[in-house]
């Protein structure tokens, strides 16, 4: 009886120091994939801004060129070849000195400003039917919270985004850091 108490507390020991291995383990090896993946990017920087705003491969970037002035394009970064300073997108490669514009967007007020599009209409559209079938507990006074949750989330959702004309104020640079 003796003897099978010590194996359990032997096997109490040994899962623990296991689990923690195995994971040490996965943990090495999926987060190596991701960094080499992200050695490199695209930074937009701004003279009097101190914050940088990176683009890595395989992300969205929003842009105009030269060619066509008037008109964003978007595409998924596939490729930056560092010596020829040239963006490969899955569908054109474009030179750094061909981009005119950027545009950035930040997650979390574009979360933030679609909820509160999303709950505007919705109560909106619940408070008319509901005025339209004459239910008691609606009044029209209630549509004002809808309508104001509308405006808030379409003024959320125009500050959401950041605008960078690359010239004398802003410039793009491509960052390789990789270890050789």
């Amino acid at each position: 009886m003796v003897n099978m108490n010590k194996c359990l507390i032997m096997r109490n020991k040994l899962i623990p120091q296991l689990k923690f291995w195995i994971f040490l383990i996965w943990y090495m090896a999926t987060s190596s994939v991701f960094v080499l993946s992200g050695q490199r990017f695209i930074q937009i920087e701004q003279t009097r801004d101190a914050e940088n705003f990176r683009i890595a491969e395989g992300e969205i970037m929003e842009f105009k060129t030269r060619a066509f002035p008037n008109d964003w394009q978007k595409g998924k970064v596939e490729k930056i070849l560092m010596e020829d300073q040239v963006i490969i997108f899955a569908d054109q490669m474009i030179a750094v000195a061909d981009i005119t514009q950027v545009r950035i967007y930040r997650p979390l007020p574009d979360i933030a400003g679609k909820f509160f599009l999303l709950f505007g209409t919705s109560w909106l559209i619940y408070g008319i039917i509901a005025l339209i079938f004459g239910l008691p507990n609606v009044v029209p006074q209630d549509l004002l919270i809808g309508l104001i949750s509308l405006l808030l989330g379409l003024l959320i959702g125009r500050f959401s985004k950041r605008k960078f004309r690359i010239g004398k104020q802003s410039r793009i640079r491509l960052i390789d850091i990789t270890f050789p």
